[in-house]
């Protein structure tokens, strides 16, 4: 980071670069950068129960740092004490912060009530709220889309995945899961197709899936995916 600047690292816990004037940001293309959480933190047994700590005195000195509320829903939904976790996404996002923060706060305010067993109507709102919140993001909409499936709506389900699946890789960098839009949105896509009887757009799903140098031999093996290719050439030749 270049001295003379007015960018420095922020927060008590899991610092991030912050800047009191805007700034042009680009990303680095061609960067990999692999976690492998080998430090001594994150040895501890206790280094969740830690961090709670740390941010709760945090937030006494900067009551207004979203991220604070953000990193300690975290912490809790990690423990699965969704009560807490859910408490504190909704004051994140019930306050101000970038785009990113307040998205996130959104997709985890819905992933905290399903696993509160929160009525269905109020999920499905919960789910829509943060995708429409940020359209250019897939994350909550394959959150939607699974969940229709675990309901049986598989034609709900199937309408939203395919939504999800169009959305192109997003830019932004906070808490992003690459993995949905590198292959999660098309297997999930695959198995609705599957379900409704689909076979022709199945059978284009799958081989792009088995095409898809992203995709983990484990996903693929797991769910049958070369068997299902065979089955649905099969079906689709003689058709």
């Amino acid at each position: 980071m270049k001295n003379g600047t007015d960018i420095k690292w922020k927060g008590v816990i899991h610092e991030y670069l912050f800047a009191e004037t805007p700034k042009t940001v680009h990303q680095l293309q061609g960067v990999f950068n692999e976690y492998i959480n080998d430090g001594s933190r994150s040895k501890d047994p206790e280094k969740i129960q830690k961090e709670i700590l740390i941010l709760q005195e945090g937030i006494k000195e900067e009551p207004s740092n979203i991220r604070y509320q953000i990193y300690l829903g975290r912490a809790y939904w990690f423990l699965k004490d969704y009560h807490s976790s859910l408490n504190h996404f909704e004051k994140a996002s019930q306050m101000r912060g970038s785009l990113e923060d307040l998205y996130y706060s959104l997709r985890y305010i819905a992933l905290c009530q399903k696993n509160l067993n929160y009525p269905y109507e109020t999920l499905i709102n919960s789910f829509s709220t943060a995708y429409l919140f940020h359209p250019s993001r897939t994350e909550s909409l394959h959150d939607l889309a699974s969940y229709y499936m675990e309901k049986n709506n598989y034609h709900h389900a199937f309408l939203i995945a395919k939504q999800a699946m169009d959305i192109p890789q997003t830019t932004d960098n906070f808490f992003v899961e690459r993995w949905i839009y590198d292959w999660g949105a098309s297997l999930l896509f695959f198995e609705c197709a599957r379900a409704i009887g689909d076979t022709k757009e199945a059978l284009a799903t799958v081989e792009k899936l088995l095409a898809n140098t992203t995709l983990p031999l484990a996903v693929r093996e797991q769910h049958l995916l070369e068997e299902w290719h065979r089955q649905f050439t099969k079906a689709s030749a003689v058709a």
